[in-house]
């Protein structure tokens, strides 16, 4: 009869020497805290979101006129230097909004009363179609004076009260009290007013 063998304990290596580290199996996959893990991804999600934001939100102010898009509002501030500021639409400065931009500084806008902004030069080469930024009740200065120089100002000294803003019909009749003072045919509008 033989005696089974018993298991044996691996040799204890000599004073001053260790046994190799086991290093993982390519397959094995390594541990993760689940609880760190979704730490990890909230953390990027809300870098992310941040980013996001900053970039949409200053795209205006870091690059001006350039940057401006469609439904962007600005603020002519200059007509001899062909200048426009980019401000959020509440602002009662904001007396123009972006309504097209056109890839070229010599295209010219849609048939209507925009206000055309261009820009040409190597880095940048459009034109913004601008159009009344308004609601009922505003009040602006002459609305047939240069752009820089149209305003919203207290009813009390302004040349129009706007009456009616009809979106969707670039020749919509106004209805008693108003008259067409502006239109646009892209996106179509029109924009009714009397004398304060």
């Amino acid at each position: 009869m033989s005696n089974p063998q018993q298991p044996q304990d691996p040799p204890t290596p000599p004073i001053g020497l260790e046994l190799p580290v086991r290093l993982a199996e390519v397959d094995e996959e390594p541990v993760v805290d689940p609880a760190r893990r979704k730490r990890l991804a909230l953390v990027a999600g809300v870098v992310a979101a941040v980013a996001l934001v900053a970039f949409f939100g200053l795209r205006p102010v870091l690059f001006g006129a350039a940057g401006a898009e469609p439904g962007d509002c600005v603020v002519v501030t200059s007509v001899s230097d062909a200048d426009v500021d980019p401000l959020d639409c509440a602002d009662p400065r904001a007396v123009f909004q972006v309504a097209e931009r056109l890839d070229s500084s010599a295209a010219t806008c849609p048939r209507g009363n925009y206000v055309r902004y261009a820009e040409g030069g190597r880095s940048s080469d459009f034109s913004l179609c601008l159009v009344l930024n308004t609601r009922v009740g505003d009040c602006f200065t002459d609305l047939a004076g240069p752009s820089d120089r149209i305003a919203r100002v207290d009813c009390a000294g302004a040349a129009v009260r706007v009456t009616a803003v009809v979106d969707g019909d670039p020749a919509a009749d106004c209805a008693e009290g108003g008259e067409p003072v502006q239109f646009y045919t892209a996106p179509p509008r029109t924009i009714c007013g009397a004398k304060p």
